[in-house]
C-alpha cells in the first residue's frame, strides 16, 4: 500500500519528443583504378620540372631578328628625313640664300630632334622601326644566363638621352667644326702650325670612325646585333616588340619596282624611234570628218604648184592642204 502511494503522488513526467531520422550521406564516389602509366607520369614529374628548370637557367631561347628588317627601318627613317628636309627647304624659298646655307647644321639638328623626341625618346623606337615591329631593348639588364631572351627590358632614360647626343649632337658638332675649319683655311696652313695638325687630327679621327663603323658593319651581318656602333657602345639593341607576329620577306614591292623600272627604260629607248608627228597626222586624216570642201581640194604644192603627194616629204597643214615640206618652210622662214 504504501508503494503504490508513493507511485501515485510522483509527479507525472512530460512526453519524449519525437525521433528524428539523419539522412544518410552518400557514398563516396569510387576512385578510379590507376593505370600503370599513371603511376609513370606522377613519378616522372619532379624530374620533368628540374629538366625544366636546367634547360631555362643554362640554355636560354636564342633571340633572333631578321637583319632585312633592321636596315630597311633604317632606310625608312632617312627617307622619311629627306622629304621633311624637302619640305623644310621649300621654306626658305623666298628669304635670302646665305641664311639657310649658314644655319643648314642647326636647321638639320633641330629636324633631327624633332623627329627623336617624338619616336625613339618617348616610345624607345624610330617611325621605320615601328612599321616593322621593333623596338629598343636595354640588353645590359638582360641576363641571358639565367632569363629568357625574349624580354622586354626598355632603355632607361640616360641611354636614350645620350643616344640622341651622340646621334643628333655629335653630328653637328662635327659639321660645325668641319665648317670653322674650311673657313679659316686650315688645311692650306704651315704643316708645323696648330690649325694644320687639328685638321689633320680631323680626318684622321674621321677615317678610324668610317673604320670601326665598316667593322660594326660586318659583324652585325655575322651575328644579326647592333646595325649602328653607337647601339653597340650604348648597349641599345633592336628586337620585336610582338613575338607571335609572323617574320617574312615581302617581295612584292621589289617586284613592282623592278617591273617598272624595265619598262620605263624601254619606253625610253623606244620613244626616239617613234615619229608623233605622222602619228598625228594619221590620227587626224583618219578620224577627222569631210566636208564637201575636202572634195575640191587639189594634190598640188601651194607654192611650186607641183603634185605634193609625190614629192619625198609631203607636209599637210591642220586645215587639210598639201604643201612640199621644204617649200612651206623657205616661205615661212621668207
Amino acid at each position: 500500500d504504501n508503494k503504490q502511494g508513493a507511485a501515485e503522488q510522483a509527479p507525472s513526467l512530460p512526453p519524449s519528443p519525437p525521433s528524428v531520422e539523419v539522412p544518410t550521406p552518400p557514398p563516396p564516389p569510387p576512385t578510379p583504378r590507376r593505370t600503370p602509366w599513371d603511376k609513370e607520369w606522377d613519378r616522372s614529374l619532379p624530374d620533368l620540372a628540374h629538366a625544366a628548370t636546367t634547360l631555362n637557367e643554362t640554355s636560354p631561347q636564342t633571340l633572333s631578328v631578321l637583319r632585312v628588317n633592321q636596315v630597311d627601318a633604317a632606310h625608312l627613317d632617312d627617307e622619311l628625313y629627306s622629304i621633311l628636309n624637302a619640305s623644310l627647304a621649300k621654306v626658305f624659298t623666298f628669304w635670302d640664300p646665305g641664311f639657310k646655307d649658314r644655319f643648314q647644321p642647326e636647321l638639320d639638328a633641330a629636324l633631327q630632334l624633332v623627329m627623336y623626341r617624338m619616336s625613339l625618346y618617348s616610345v624607345a623606337a624610330t617611325y621605320g622601326q615601328r612599321l616593322f615591329s621593333l623596338v629598343y631593348r636595354n640588353e645590359w639588364a638582360i641576363d641571358t644566363r639565367h632569363h629568357r631572351t625574349d624580354y622586354l627590358m626598355p632603355p632607361t632614360k640616360l641611354q636614350r638621352l645620350m643616344w640622341g647626343f651622340f646621334h643628333i649632337g655629335g653630328r653637328w658638332g662635327w659639321n660645325r667644326l668641319n665648317r670653322w675649319a674650311m673657313q679659316n683655311e686650315w688645311a692650306t696652313c704651315a704643316p708645323e702650325s696648330p690649325q694644320r695638325q687639328a685638321w689633320n687630327m680631323i680626318h684622321k679621327a674621321e677615317t678610324m670612325w668610317k673604320a670601326f663603323t665598316l667593322l660594326n658593319f660586318l659583324y652585325f651581318l655575322f651575328n644579326g646585333r647592333y646595325l649602328t656602333l653607337i647601339d653597340r657602345v650604348l648597349g641599345m639593341r633592336l628586337v620585336y616588340s610582338k613575338q607571335s607576329v609572323a617574320r617574312f620577306v615581302d617581295f612584292e614591292f621589289m617586284n613592282r619596282q623592278l617591273v617598272w623600272s624595265g619598262f620605263t627604260e624601254f619606253l625610253m629607248f623606244l620613244t626616239p624611234l617613234i615619229s608623233f608627228n605622222s602619228i598625228k597626222s594619221t590620227f587626224y586624216r583618219t578620224f577627222q570628218p569631210k566636208t564637201d570642201s575636202d572634195n575640191n581640194k587639189t594634190t598640188l604644192c601651194g607654192v611650186c604648184r607641183t603634185e605634193a603627194v609625190v614629192s619625198q616629204t609631203p607636209y599637210m597643214t591642220d586645215c587639210g592642204h598639201l604643201y612640199c615640206y621644204y617649200c612651206i618652210k623657205t616661205a615661212c622662214m621668207q
